[in-house]
């Protein structure tokens, strides 16, 4: 089946291809929607004069892979489609001809064939005449046989021998000028102009039957979706010290390898993905099952590692082949529907099918920020600036890499994750080494002790904070005491040092406003109960 199949396909691309009725024409790429992460809808115009009666269409310059259920085809009322077929297509391109050093290579060609040919003559007259001379003047016993006619005979042979030899290698010499000269008839052969030009790419050909009543002019609409181009999104966080101001720049690294090149296109750009699945999902039950060690490690192992997060690699360039101004959001329309959101750019641009990202501008937002400064210290020693935004929900975000600028200077990169479920949204603006944060154990107020098979350990940390800016910051600290799961682990908070405790979640928040120069001291305590003879261990979960 699948054999018959394929000769009826290769058939119908013959036929359509070599039958006089079929027109020939070029596919004009006229919209492109790219979607988040992977995939692009693309739609094309071809223009056509039909005659009348049963014909082919050829349409050229397609993408070379697309997604043949997502294929949509409009045409003209009057003009029916009987059938289509998709290929691939690659032209075929001579090379640039020079007719007289052409004719010179191929009698060079010739000459050394003729001049192999002799040299393969004397090698076969060589090796029948030394078989003959062995053959015939040594004794079945390999003793050579003295007599004054066979010495004359051999005489007259060896002297044979010795002219052939010396023709061969003639004919050796001559083969090898003829190659040098060949060689270089070439070489002067491929530096013509055109003459090594590229290959073309292969593109997209759609081959339609269709059936026209009367002669008429028609349009072809092609729609299809491709996996072979996304879009990730990535940001500019812009602060001025002198005013406080903080613009947060969208911008969306585009990429494709659909086969064919984006020319004067208007982009859209959509955070919905087509291939993701639309049915909605199942709650089954769930099982709870006693500890395994092995299930564990890997459990343990995997929360460590978490999720890679998304770092693309693109050319961080405006695309100045479409000669886009500065202010691109003035060209830029937001649409949102009820499950996705859509910006639509009016300015054409230029993305070749190589496979490399593009960054676009699509716009600045400016944005109400609240500025104070973070610290984990049992994570990490330094202090970190943080832009806080409420409502921003309205920004419509999703996960991206930022630069961060301040004061039009480039202080490196940091990451926006708004799936988060506060109200608030903490954009790290990086380190800020003039805050000094050190948390270290209260040796006196950490001890271990047993009694009644129960072994209870205290532990005290003291956070220490100063401020070397010249100006007052306020900073928000953040520690946890751990949570216990089990019945036999008893945990119990003993002092929270001043702390807003989250008995849920284990956290203590500390807000501390510094005047410059000054330093800050925190305690807090915890006790845990297990078991004598039992271990436990912290398990963080991400």
């Amino acid at each position: 089946m699948k054999l018959f199949q394929t000769l009826l396909f290769f058939s119908f691309v013959h036929a359509a291809q070599a039958a006089e009725d079929s027109v020939f024409t070029r596919a004009r790429l006229s919209q492109v929607a790219v979607y988040y992460l992977s995939g692009a809808e693309l739609q094309h115009q071809a223009r056509v004069a039909l005659k009348p009666g049963l014909q082919y269409v050829v349409i050229d310059q397609l993408s070379h892979q697309l997604d043949e259920a997502s294929l949509r085809l409009g045409c003209p009322d009057q003009v029916t489609i009987l059938s289509w077929q998709h290929s691939i297509y690659t032209p075929e391109v001579k090379p640039v001809s020079n007719p007289p050093l052409e004719d010179s290579i191929r009698n060079i060609r010739r000459l050394i064939a003729d001049t192999q040919h002799e040299i393969q003559l004397q090698e076969e007259l060589l090796r029948k005449l030394s078989a003959l001379v062995d053959n015939n003047f040594t004794s079945p016993d390999k003793k050579n046989i003295q007599s004054p006619e066979l010495i004359r005979l051999s005489e007259y042979y060896l002297q044979k021998l010795k002219e052939l030899k010396n023709a061969a290698w003639a004919q050796q010499l001559k083969r090898d000028r003829l190659n040098e000269q060949l060689t270089a008839m070439q070489q002067r052969l491929n530096q013509q102009p055109g003459r090594t030009a590229p290959q073309p790419k292969g593109t997209g050909r759609l081959v339609l039957q269709v059936m026209a009543p009367v002669a008429t002019s028609a349009s072809f609409d092609v729609h299809y979706f491709t996996p072979h181009a996304g879009w990730i999104p990535t940001y500019d966080m812009r602060l001025k010290t002198l005013d406080q101001s903080f613009v947060l720049g969208y911008k969306a690294a585009v990429h494709q390898q659909t086969g064919i090149d984006w020319e004067g296109v208007p982009l859209t750009l959509t955070t919905q993905h087509p291939s993701f699945s639309g049915m909605m999902p199942v709650l089954n039950p769930a099982y709870l099952q006693f500890y395994v060690a092995p299930l564990y490690a890997m459990m343990e192992q995997s929360k460590a590692e978490g999720v890679p997060a998304l770092r693309p690699s693109y050319n961080d360039k405006d695309m100045a082949a479409s000669g886009e101004p500065s202010n691109v959001a003035s060209y830029t329309n937001m649409a949102e529907n009820l499950i996705n959101v859509s910006y639509q750019i009016t300015l054409p641009y230029n993305i070749p099918s190589n496979g490399k990202a593009y960054t676009i501008n699509i716009k600045d937002e400016k944005v109400t920020a609240q500025y104070r400064h973070l610290a984990i210290p049992k994570l990490d020693s330094d202090a970190y600036f943080t832009a806080n935004l409420t409502g921003w929900n309205a920004l419509n975000l999703l996960p991206g890499e930022s630069n961060i600028i301040i004061d039009n200077m480039y202080m490196g990169k940091s990451f926006i994750n708004p799936n988060i479920e506060a109200d608030t949204l903490s954009l790290s603006l990086g380190k800020d080494k003039r805050i000094a944060v050190s948390r270290l154990p209260v040796k006196e107020f950490t001890s271990v002790s047993t009694k009644n098979d129960i072994q209870t350990s205290t532990y005290t940390y003291e956070i220490t904070v100063r401020n070397n800016k010249s100006k007052s910051v306020s900073l928000s600290v953040h520690d946890q005491f751990p949570l216990s799961r089990e019945k036999e682990v008893q945990v119990k908070l003993l002092d929270a040092g001043g702390a807003v405790v989250n008995a849920e979640t284990g956290m203590l928040s500390w807000t501390l406003e510094l005047e410059p120069g000054a330093t800050q001291k925190i305690r807090f305590s915890y006790q845990v109960k297990i078991p004598a003879g039992k271990k436990v261990r912290e398990l963080r979960q991400r």
